[in-house]
């Protein structure tokens, strides 16, 4: 390979043969193992080169911080951090380089850079050549991110200005250093603070000191080994997939605690529980200063345990709750003439529970007058007076809040968002559009919209959660039921003879365990994440209004018969089940105003009968591998709200089979909203631009 003849004349004609000799088989090296100064017709051309390999090299590496800031629950391997600072400084080299070669742009003797410099050049354009093809990864640079120690929580109360718990907090830190104590058990009655204390210690930062993992489990008596299990897979971020029984499961747990210094918390625990018991979950008995500390209502669930520390929680002092109660309610409130007084009596009826000062703080704080909060007064100190079942207090003043809700259709929205399961997320979008569906929020029809109906939705729901007894999530995306709350709404519901409802949990395997006449008496049926694996084959269901089965993954199949006498039926949903197709009786939901397939991954059609679902205002397919919707949507005249996922397979012959009829859609006529979850971007793009539509 000959070398360049215009450098080659340069350097011949400023420092002799032999000088040109040398650097002509420098480069002429150079060009036989990079190829990359070939080429060159002046200095110029030089220091391009230079420059578009640095850029090169640069553009590699952007593309592949893209990657990773697109795969947020990913990290990158050691192999990849250690490629990510040599390209660095190998960058760093290259511009010092440029910076060089600009310097002696216009210098005739190139001795003074001479052999040495083209060393250099060889040097750093192979090392950036083995970094281009390093930098491909062929294996890939992600791997799944490492459990963080501690996981924080958020919204967590600070109890800093609460001596009582605060108190608490700092003996259980103390506890949490001694040899001789393996577990502390935080004690008291429901309300007193218990959960917030534990949260104030999970997100202590002393703990990430102490303990290499740090685990937070709500128990709750709702809660099988199996969801214990999963819950706590999911925070040590384990996989899996291949592990079939709870044995395994344990199996993967406990290899991963094993060795490790944890912290174990446990809120909400109900019963007894021993070393077994967390040895069934997976969580091994460490002899290396691992630890467990629980909450509950009850001092003796921890009685076959060993080398126990129990602290009991006492209720706020008179002071404390007082403080607690104005914070809430805000001291410009408070300054109202007339109030404060009556404040004062009505943050004493709390009788220094934190919950209920929460609660009945945030049902007062909307009160403006001081007759509003006399009168608010009056139906607090009544309604202590009415017995409930186990929690008396809290329940009674809780019943206060639902009683002021005055309107029926407001208290039908707040049980049917209470009476789903506790401490879960609620889509609001989802609730709200129940709530149309029953009618709560009034008439949908060509003088008033679905979405103005939704709306309304909306503003009951913040109301809900402006009194604390719904509680928002994030952007108020989701919102939760506390389960002190939850007992409320199933209280209430059991009294109510017009609108039965009939609830299920996560103990459920089999509806059998419910009487046959409470399903014919049932106006809702909430059997949510109830574990169920079959149902009634002909339930006799003719008031039932709403069958709320999601999140079932066991249920494969419905029987045949089973929506037979479903005809006022007007929820349905049925999202992440395991079912793969919906029986011919389907067809009898004639009043069925929303139903809910989606996740629904065993659904590849839709039946041929939902063309009879006349009055259909939402149906929502999403996560479905539904490939095909028939024409016959189209005669669902009354759609307000349809949601599909654009999913595209190939066919043998290579072509996606098509997945909605255009012309559907605009026969559609009252349709407000329409969602299209696109997994094949570019094969949407295709269509749309081939087959546009209207509304």
């Amino acid at each position: 390979m000959a070398m360049n003849p215009f450098l080659a004349n340069v350097l011949a004609n400023a420092t002799g043969n032999l000088v040109s000799n040398c650097v002509e088989g420098v480069a002429n090296y150079v060009g036989e193992h990079i190829g990359l100064l070939n080429g060159l017709e002046s200095e110029d051309n030089f220091e391009s080169i230079l420059k578009e390999e640095a850029e090169r090299l640069r553009a590699l590496r952007d593309d592949n911080e893209r990657e990773i800031r697109q795969n947020k629950t990913k990290t990158t391997s050691s192999c990849y951090n250690q490629w990510l600072g040599s390209v660095t400084k190998i960058l760093l080299e290259l511009e010092t380089l440029q910076a060089e070669c600009e310097q002696q742009r216009n210098v005739l003797i190139k001795c003074a850079i001479g052999s040495k410099f083209w060393e250099k050049v060889r040097n750093i354009l192979q090392r950036v050549q083995k970094l281009m093809e390093e930098g491909k990864f062929p294996r890939g640079f992600l791997i799944d991110r490492p459990p963080e120690p501690v996981i924080k929580l958020g919204s967590v109360p600070d109890i800093k200005a609460t001596a009582t718990l605060q108190g608490h907090l700092e003996e259980i830190l103390l506890l949490l250093s001694c040899e001789e104590v393996k577990t502390i058990v935080i004690w008291g009655p429901l309300g007193v603070g218990k959960t917030t204390i534990m949260q104030n210690l999970n997100n202590h930062e002393k703990l990430a000191k102490m303990f290499q993992m740090v685990v937070w489990i709500t128990v709750s008596e709702e809660r099988t080994i199996e969801k214990l299990q999963i819950e706590m897979a999911s925070q040590l971020k384990l996989n899996l997939q291949g592990t079939e029984t709870t044995r395994e499961v344990a199996r993967s747990i406990s290899e991963q605690l094993k060795d490790r210094k944890y912290l174990l918390l446990l809120d909400d625990v109900k019963g007894v529980i021993d070393h077994d018991q967390l040895n069934s979950i997976g969580v091994p008995d460490n002899k290396n200063g691992s630890k467990v500390v629980l909450t509950t209502e009850d001092r003796r669930v921890c009685s076959k345990m060993e080398l126990v520390r129990d602290i009991e929680v006492e209720k706020l002092t008179q002071h404390e709750a007082w403080e607690m109660f104005k914070q809430i309610v805000t001291d410009q409130k408070i300054k109202i003439p007339g109030i404060k007084s009556v404040a004062q009596r009505v943050a004493k009826e709390c009788g220094g529970l934190p919950l209920v000062i929460k609660t009945v703080a945030s049902y007062f704080k909307f009160k403006d007058s001081a007759a509003e909060w006399r009168n608010g007064l009056e139906e607090l100190r009544n309604g202590s007076e009415v017995e409930i079942p186990h929690l008396t207090q809290i329940h009674a003043f809780l019943k206060c809040c639902y009683d002021d809700l005055k309107d029926e259709n407001k208290k039908r929205c707040f049980l049917y968002g209470a009476l789903h399961p506790a401490d879960t997320n609620i889509s609001t979008d989802y609730l709200v559009m129940c709530w149309a569906a029953e009618r709560f929020l009034g008439n949908v029809d060509d003088r008033r919209s679905f979405r103005t109906a939704c709306d309304k939705g909306y503003v009951i729901l913040r109301y809900l959660t402006n009194v604390s007894l719904l509680q928002t999530g994030k952007r108020m995306e989701h919102v939760q039921v506390n389960n002190v709350v939850r007992q409320v709404a199933l209280h209430i519901s059991s009294e109510d003879h017009h609108y039965k409802f009939l609830v299920g949990d996560q103990t459920e395997t089999s509806p059998a365990s419910q009487k046959a006449s409470d399903w014919e008496q049932a106006t809702r049926i909430f059997m949510i994440d109830a574990k169920l694996k079959d149902l009634p084959n002909f339930p006799r269901c003719s008031m039932l209004l709403s069958l709320l089965l999601q999140r079932n993954t066991d249920l494969k199949a419905l029987p045949r018969s089973f929506f037979e006498n479903m005809q006022k039926l007007q929820v349905l949903n049925l999202c992440r089940t395991g079912i793969m197709s919906l029986p011919h009786s389907f067809a009898n939901l004639s009043e069925l105003k929303a139903l809910f397939l989606n996740d629904c991954i065993g659904m590849t059609c839709l039946p041929s009968q939902i063309k009879q679902l006349c009055c259909l205002e939402v149906l929502d397919i999403r996560g479905c591998k539904v490939n095909f919707i028939p024409p016959s949507i189209g005669n669902l005249v009354q759609l307000r709200c349809l949601r599909v996922s654009y999913y595209k397979p190939a066919t043998r012959n290579g072509y996606g089979m098509e997945i909605l009829h255009y012309s559907v859609i605009s026969e559609l006529v009252k349709l407000e909203e329409l969602v299209i979850d696109v997994i094949s971007y570019d094969q949407w793009c295709i269509e749309a631009t081939n087959k546009p539509f209207g509304l």
